[in-house]
């Protein structure tokens, strides 16, 4: 969330990111990983969270139904 926006107190980007982070997690069904990692600039410090897909997590719609869109066959045809 940039706080650089006129008109966006820090209070509320955070609150904010957080509800975001939140929604995520449970659209996704805790298939989400919130990576979070500080660093320190010009003396002050920060902390950025990151929002990660786990390698294990099944992804609806992908998977082996990929080749039967890419390869359509027709059905058999009675007549």
């Amino acid at each position: 969330m940039r706080r650089q926006e006129s008109g966006v107190s820090d209070e509320y980007a955070k609150k904010l990111v957080s509800r975001t982070i939140d929604a995520l997690l449970e659209l996704s069904g805790n298939r989400l990983a919130i990576e979070r990692k500080r660093q320190r600039k010009n003396g002050l410090e920060y902390t950025e969270r990151y929002v990660r897909l786990m390698e294990e997590a099944e992804i609806p719609g992908d998977g082996t139904g990929a080749t039967a869109r890419t390869n359509p066959t027709t059905g058999d045809v009675d007549g």
